[in-house]
């Protein structure tokens, strides 16, 4: 998905991992953020109501 939106002219921030992945939500304040259900460490949804304590930021979340 990374390789796809940077094709396109896109900066695209990824991680593996949802507490980074908030961390980075936080620090780098993107423009969207695009989720996969699936991390070892917490799910999409639990990544997604950590990132609504602090912000707005149009959250997509890809379903299997």
């Amino acid at each position: 998905m990374s390789m796809l939106l940077k094709t396109h002219g896109f900066e695209a921030l990824t991680t593996n991992s949802g507490i980074e992945g908030v961390k980075l939500v936080e620090e780098e304040k993107p423009s969207a953020v695009i989720l996969d259900l699936m991390m070892p460490d917490l799910d999409g949804w639990q990544v997604s109501k950590a990132i609504r304590m602090f912000s707005n930021v149009p959250i997509l979340i890809l379903l299997p």
